[in-house]
């Protein structure tokens, strides 16, 4: 907590002031990145334009943010993934699945719009897209490049498959 105050450039008691413990601090760290998530579908659900493009828009959002904060994201899969002893344990699966339900309703608009099958279900549809994103900034975090234009090349799979 004393490197962290000189970081942020506060006194220790200031920063108690505003996280009582250092697993307060952790847990409001992870709460923050999972809510900038949840945000950025919310505001897909809200934007004007088709599914494609809102979708596009969100991708984009997302492999931006780990490209410029991979910390961010290692920090979310080792909370998840590997914690370490005497982290403070996380419900990061429900955060996911209230995620992925919002991902759910937005390509539910796309279904009423005409834009995604009806026959489909919405669920899987969602879950599907997360992996494929997940994937990408996986390999983001491990330094490789990701192609130009990834968040188009991503949702042409999605959207028209592999078939010719």
């Amino acid at each position: 907590m004393r490197e962290l105050a000189a970081a942020v450039g506060l006194t220790k008691p200031a920063l108690y002031y505003h996280f009582s413990s250092k697993e307060a601090l952790f847990l409001a760290a992870i709460h923050t990145h999972m809510d900038r998530h949840r945000q950025d579908i919310l505001t897909a659900l809200d934007k004007p334009g088709s599914l494609r493009e809102r979708l596009a828009c969100t991708l984009q959002t997302h492999l931006d943010r780990v490209r410029q904060q991979p910390e961010v994201m290692k920090l979310l899969l080792t909370a998840e993934h590997r914690p370490e002893k005497g982290v403070p344990e996380i419900d990061l699966l429900s955060m996911h699945q209230e995620n992925t339900l919002l991902l759910a309703q937005l390509l539910e608009n796309g279904v009423k719009r005409g834009e995604i099958r009806d026959d489909l279900n919405l669920d899987t549809l969602a879950i599907n897209l997360v992996g494929l994103v997940n994937i990408w900034s996986l390999i983001c975090l491990h330094g490789l490049p990701l192609p130009e234009n990834l968040p188009d090349q991503i949702l042409d799979i999605f959207f028209n498959g592999v078939s010719p």
